[in-house]
């Protein structure tokens, strides 16, 4: 017959149970040892110093079979975990049986959630996750003007140029503006975003532009052959 083991009480209310118990297990063994020497013929105090020094160190002993009870219980939670799963697995295999439309709808379902989920995350880590494509992007600040109720409104060109002349705790300062535009080409318009920055805008963020060679056709022209009549 296969012994059951006591489940550990996992709770704070518990772990103090559990340590008064093992505190008077250990209070039971001394005084037992006690009674053992005084029957012997020793008085209660030499009884009681002599079952100390047998035991040795007390607090020693307590720590390894708080040690112990710590290995049980982790092996019991893995087991647990074991059993959880392999109870899991056996459900839903019987399921997919009686059921094989809906466990394929189930799946489906679940491998475009994650899939959704994946997307959320490869988004989110590009846009804000990941660092900024400048050059010690933790250093570049953006200053702006606020109004006492707390409203933003754009900062003017003297106070820029003043910021620029007076402020000692950057290296470097640079404006920029942006509008939208209406790029009208051969084909569809688009709308496009223009931008006007200070000469000093591509130093602040470390970057440089690309350049683009520009190649122009040239212009042939042919001499028209003169008329013979």
């Amino acid at each position: 017959m296969k012994r059951e083991h006591t489940p550990l009480d996992e709770t704070r209310a518990g772990r103090i149970r559990e340590e008064s118990e093992l505190n008077a297990e250990f209070a039971a063994h001394v005084f037992h040892r006690v009674d053992e020497l005084v029957a012997g013929g020793l008085s209660a105090d030499e009884a009681l110093e002599r079952a100390r020094a047998e035991f040795g160190d007390t607090e020693r002993l307590k720590a390894e079979s708080r040690a112990v009870r710590t290995q049980a219980r982790r092996r019991r939670a893995r087991a647990s975990r074991i059993d959880a799963l392999r109870q899991d697995v056996s459900y839903s295999l019987r399921q997919f049986r009686r059921n094989p439309g809906f466990a394929m709808t189930a799946i489906a379902t679940l491998m475009l959630g994650v899939g959704a989920t994946a997307t959320i995350v490869s988004v989110v880590d590009a846009v804000t996750l990941a660092p900024l494509p400048f050059e010690e992007p933790d250093r570049v600040v953006f200053a702006e003007m606020l109004t006492p109720a707390g409203a933003r409104f754009s900062v003017a060109e003297p106070a820029f140029l003043a910021w620029k002349d007076q402020a000692r705790s950057f290296s470097r300062m640079a404006a920029f503006t942006g509008w939208g535009a209406t790029l009208r080409s051969p084909g569809q318009p688009r709308s496009i975003n223009i931008g006007r920055t200070s000469h000093a805008f591509l130093d602040v963020l470390g970057v440089q532009p690309h350049s683009v060679a520009c190649s122009r056709r040239k212009k042939t022209s042919r001499a028209k052959k003169p008329r013979s009549r």
